[in-house]
């Protein structure tokens, strides 16, 4: 991979922190804290930078739809 820094955080849509993590490999399993999230839309913030550029962060948003 020539990913050199990477981090992904879930927010609820008031903006809560659900879940974060810095492992590319890592993979939320709609839990918070133990306990299953409520089925929603859930927003996501991807950040990572390359090897061959690592002082240039790029950032990702978007959406994920959690159902039951």
């Amino acid at each position: 991979t020539n990913i050199g820094s990477f981090s992904i955080s879930i927010f609820t849509r008031t903006g809560n922190l659900v879940w974060h993590a810095d492992d590319i490999q890592a993979r939320w399993d709609g839990t918070h804290r133990g306990k299953p999230c409520t089925p929603a839309s859930y927003a996501y913030i991807i950040k990572y930078s390359s090897v061959m550029s690592p002082k240039s962060i790029q950032t990702i948003v978007g959406q994920v739809l959690l159902l039951r």
